[in-house]
């Protein structure tokens, strides 16, 4: 983590508020590192939690538990008011998971295990077409010929 350079001219409030932005994203980081080359994310960004566009998507994925296990792909969603992970409320900020995704408006982004970003859409996206972009990657090749599944 970079230490903000502190100017004289700047004022101690300009350089209290830079600690704090940095390390409010420090919770941020260690989840998303937490996560990175053990699980694929689908991130939903959104105003609300009651958003079309988070129903849409869940709904898309509802019968698809096994799929999605097999896949090791978590549901991370994004909301002005708080972000949940797999339907359980998480101390993340949205505005740092906005900014490290360069969220704008409402979205679906496919995140890899690599942590890139897969797929970015402003449309809920169907499962075959998740699945079938997931099962592309050479990561998953590798996985479906080692056939680790832990579902």
């Amino acid at each position: 983590m970079k230490t903000p350079v502190l100017f004289f001219a700047a004022g101690l409030t300009a350089s209290l508020a830079a600690t704090s932005a940095a390390s409010a994203g420090v919770p941020t980081r260690s989840f998303l590192a937490e996560h990175q080359w053990q699980s694929r994310l689908l991130v939903i960004n959104a105003e609300s939690f009651d958003n079309q566009l988070i129903g849409r998507q869940k709904a898309l994925l509802a019968e698809q538990a096994a799929a999605l296990c097999d896949r090791q792909l978590r549901l991370l969603v994004i909301s002005d008011q708080a972000v949940r992970f797999e339907g359980a409320a998480v101390n993340l900020s949205p505005l740092a998971l906005r900014q490290h995704f360069q969220l704008r408006g409402p979205s679906v982004v496919l995140v890899g295990k690599d942590g890139g970003v897969k797929l970015r859409t402003a449309a809920a996206v169907p499962a075959e077409e998740l699945f079938r972009l997931i099962d592309s990657m050479s990561m998953r090749q590798a996985e479906m010929r080692f056939d680790g599944s832990n579902c």
